[in-house]
């Protein structure tokens, strides 16, 4: 009986190391990710890319902007440019947008 017990408390040791493991691995990971983002300060929103159906140009639209042109699929974007979406299925034929990208990088 002995054996057996210390078979299964062998086997229970194998089987949980591993977990044990890589839960202290993702838990020094997302403190580490915490530390970083507050060092940088707070994150400032990243733009999505819409493409223009009309000109197949790819325009950068803010969060606020896209809720605010939902109901109709028409958009602001960065630039100025009034966007009409295309399918997201669409690639951007004529590239991205020169403005936007330039808007986005400063």
């Amino acid at each position: 009986m002995i054996s057996t017990l210390t078979n299964l408390a062998a086997l229970l040791l194998l089987l949980v190391a591993p977990a044990v493991g890589v839960l202290a691995a993702e838990h020094r990971s997302a403190r580490r990710v915490g530390r970083l983002s507050r060092d940088r300060g707070p994150a400032r929103p990243r733009p999505i890319a819409i493409t223009d159906a009309r000109t197949g140009a790819a325009h950068l639209v803010t969060d606020a902007a896209a809720a605010r042109g939902r109901l109709r699929g028409r958009y602001e974007a960065i630039c100025g440019a009034r966007v009409l979406a295309a399918s997201l299925t669409a690639p951007a034929t004529a590239g991205m947008c020169r403005c936007c990208a330039i808007r986005v990088a400063r």
